[in-house]
């Protein structure tokens, strides 16, 4: 299985000077840079690699696990520890893919919350090699939801013991009388130490909003709902939820206001800190997005100048004769670094997606041409496998209202994994309308999907392990991309697809 395979092909370095970073090493930065502690387990359930994370999510360096192998299942938490052995067992039966949540003890002693996903992997002989696990610290997420938990039970909690305060004000806010749940709210020991003059002046900080309500409920009779905020003895800011009703003579003359007022400072209070907690995640996510594009920044300097380097190359080696080899070895090197260049297009896109900030613009698009687009791009490389790539538009009007930018992502994956994941025959686009519906289908006569695989095909990073993660490259991320950004734009995506039959793409919109 060539992309797993250990000897791999050691480029010529007369070919690619010393001064300059090997795609392979750029490409094993992007997976040592990853904030996942990945490792893999050989057939026998030995550890045979990790990367540097464990470190930082573990506190153990790599070289410890090497040497005592079951430290794997000594990290684990003494009250998951049956759960991950069960787990385990699942994956000594044959289960292919496999996602858990424990808690691990890290050398300080900490205990830190572990996403734990594995999959087996197989080669073209379907022979188990071993498997891939990547665990993620999800400490802070587990922590975060805890504290939403914690304030949903507050606000619950806050509801059952509601205190309802009452009170009856003359039409120019002079106090009649209160009720002794409203007096204890306000910090009043008794009536008598209120100023009943000036009550309204005094206790309502919307004071000049309060006219208008006055006059809706003596037009009315009632007026609920009003966002009221009152001011304690001791200054305290006061949030009430309040009934106001306007009571009049047999004559229509109005007497008094009557009011009730519901507490639901602390209420505010906790939505407040709810609101504070949200704009710690968005600045987190900022924070994130921000590192991922100074990385990838880094990386694509490096990749930029190895691209011209290789062009230069190839056209100082058209002019004179070297060994096939040589040529050969330029191409790859090249075909390898796009590889990369566009990885680290996914990544970004994939970080900006999950944090959503993408922002769509929905307009009138023509998939026809948006479609054609793709098309010109792809061909050369569809001929180059002898592969027929083919584009046909049966909608007298195949327009959609949708973000272009999207349009174009979803079939530029759908097309390219189409080439990529077929070795021989055809690959077509095929645009048809029905029902106020635009639908495209993306059909290759590729290797095709094992249908047990499908339901995890849209997750991110998700490869199946002997067809579309081994036999081809890839980083398991453009199927999840193209389905972010079917559902930015309403689209609905579908896959039919057998082993060795192929496999079918369906894209839906509404039709504009």
């Amino acid at each position: 299985m060539d992309s797993i395979n250990t000897n791999k092909t050691i480029y010529d370095e007369s070919v690619f000077p010393h001064d300059h970073i090997d795609p392979e090493n750029l490409f094993k930065i992007i997976t040592e840079f990853s904030i996942d502690w990945i490792y893999w387990l050989d057939p026998h359930n030995k550890l045979i690699y990790s990367s540097p994370s464990c470190r930082y999510i573990t506190g153990y360096s790599k070289e410890e696990f090497f040497s005592d192998q079951s430290l794997l299942i000594k990290i684990i938490a003494p009250e998951d520890k049956s759960r991950f052995i069960s787990h385990t067992r699942d994956v000594l039966r044959g289960k292919i893919f496999c996602s858990e949540e424990f808690r691990i003890i890290t050398k300080s002693g900490q205990t830190r919350w572990i996403a734990h996903n594995c999959q087996a992997v197989y080669d073209d002989d379907n022979k188990y090699i071993g498997r891939y696990i990547s665990n993620r610290d999800i400490t802070d997420i587990k922590k975060a939801h805890q504290d939403v938990r914690a304030k949903d039970k507050q606000l619950t909690d806050i509801y059952n013991e509601v205190k309802v305060g009452c009170y009856r004000m003359s039409p120019d806010g002079k106090l009649i009388s209160i009720n002794e749940s409203l007096r204890e709210i306000l910090g009043y020991k008794s009536e008598e130490a209120i100023d009943k003059r000036n009550f309204e002046r005094n206790t309502f900080l919307n004071y000049d909003e309060r006219r208008k309500y006055k006059e809706e409920a003596a037009a009315k009779g009632t007026v609920k709902n009003i966002a009221t905020a009152c001011i304690s003895k001791e200054g305290k800011i006061l949030h009430f939820r309040e009934t106001l009703s306007a009571v009049k003579d047999d004559n229509g003359n109005l007497i008094f206001f009557e009011g009730s007022l519901y507490d639901i400072t602390k209420q505010k209070e906790a939505e407040l800190s709810l609101l504070e907690t949200e704009a710690q995640k968005r600045n987190l996510e900022k924070l994130k997005t921000e590192f991922l594009a100074t990385i990838s920044h880094e990386i694509r300097t490096p990749i930029n100048v190895i691209l011209n380097l290789i062009q230069i190359l190839k056209s100082d080696l058209a002019n004179v004769y070297v060994h096939s080899e040589i040529i050969e070895s330029a191409a790859i090197i090249e075909t390898e670094t796009f590889r990369i260049q566009r990885t680290i297009e996914l990544i970004l896109e994939m970080s900006q997606l999950a944090a959503n900030d993408f922002e769509i613009n929905p307009e009138k698009v023509d998939l026809h041409k948006v479609i054609n687009e793709v098309y010109d791009k792809y061909i050369n490389a569809a001929r180059r496998k002898n592969i027929e790539l083919t584009v046909i538009n049966r909608s007298d009007s195949p327009v959609v209202y949708a973000d272009k930018y999207s349009c174009i992502q979803i079939f530029t994956q759908l097309i390219d994994n189409a080439i990529k994941y077929t070795s021989h025959g055809d690959a077509v686009v095929l645009i048809t309308e029905k029902s106020g519906k635009v639908i495209v289908e993306v059909k290759d006569t590729g290797v095709g999907i094992k249908k047990e695989y499908i339901p995890y095909l849209f997750s991110t990073f998700s490869q199946e392990d002997n067809s579309y993660s081994r036999m081809f490259e890839g980083t398991g991320l453009g199927l999840a991309v193209v389905k972010k950004h079917c559902d930015l734009n309403d689209a609905l995506i579908e896959v039919e697809s057998e082993k060795n039959k192929g496999a079918v793409f369906r894209v839906v919109f509404d039709k504009a």
